[in-house]
């Protein structure tokens, strides 16, 4: 079983891949997912203000955020749909999620 990481700086094709899934959950849901934000996403990736959930290489979330003198404020958090499957739930380094396939 593999360990979940936290990176603080994604490379060029985890964030491809997440705004793959981006735009995918955006398109099923007829336009009510975070892929019209992704101008947003890439602001805090130049910011240095974005984290991202790595099984491998492969990107099952992320989470952006904005900060100032006195603290930081959550932005946006999402985890790869692709991720819930029906029924196999498995625990990754306190992610709790399912396998994919």
């Amino acid at each position: 079983m593999s360990n979940a990481i936290v990176s603080f700086e994604p490379n060029v094709d985890q964030l491809n891949e997440i705004k793959n899934w981006l735009l995918i959950e955006d398109q099923e849901k007829r336009f009510a997912g975070l892929y019209c934000n992704w101008n947003s996403i890439e602001y805090s990736l130049g910011r240095k203000e974005i984290a991202i959930i790595l099984l491998g290489e492969m990107p099952i979330g992320f989470l952006t955020w904005f900060k100032n003198e006195r603290a930081a404020t959550i932005q946006f958090t999402e985890k790869g749909d692709f991720f819930l499957e029906e029924g196999r739930i498995c625990k990754y380094a306190g992610f709790v999620g399912s396998q994919r396939k």
